[in-house]
């Protein structure tokens, strides 16, 4: 659904207003900080329409932003959870998404979403994890990270 602004443009209320320029990727790194789950899940949705631009993975990577997705990854909300995988997965069709993601802190924690309750989030890391895979960096790393999770999971059912 849409609604119409004053001036004839159109807004999509699943969108946070994004700021023009460079302004916009840091305007929604600071939404994701808000209590508001709705407003956490609408700087997402625009993060990933302004993340296919080669520039904006850039300007993220580069200005440090990777990071904060983390403890999005542990959000009770399951679709803030989702979405920010999916923001990891449109980030790693890049090859800076991609090192960016290898050289951070964000595998351990994105592996322990491949139990989470909401399938799209398991789906989301498992095309994510996909990606990282197939480069040659990236297969040690990732299977690190993967066997982690599968050995807690056995784990966890043997005790």
């Amino acid at each position: 659904m849409k609604y119409r602004m004053a001036g004839g443009g159109v807004m999509d209320p699943s969108r946070a207003p994004v700021a023009f320029g460079r302004r916009a990727v840091p305007q929604l790194f600071e939404e994701l900080q808000q209590p508001e789950e709705e407003r956490r899940q609408r700087a997402l949705n625009s993060l990933c329409d302004l993340m296919h631009d080669p520039e904006r993975i850039y300007q993220t990577v580069n200005g440090g932003f990777l990071e904060q997705l983390k403890v999005l990854m542990k959000d009770d909300d399951s679709t803030v959870r989702k979405k920010t995988c999916k923001l990891l997965h449109i980030l790693t069709a890049h090859s800076i998404g991609r090192q960016a993601l290898l050289s951070s802190s964000l595998l351990p924690p994105l592996s322990q979403l491949l139990d989470d309750s909401s399938s799209s989030c398991r789906r989301n890391v498992h095309r994510v994890l996909n990606r990282l895979s197939l480069l040659p960096a990236g297969s040690h790393p990732v299977s690190f990270c993967t066997l982690c999770s599968v050995h807690k999971s056995e784990s966890e059912i043997l005790y």
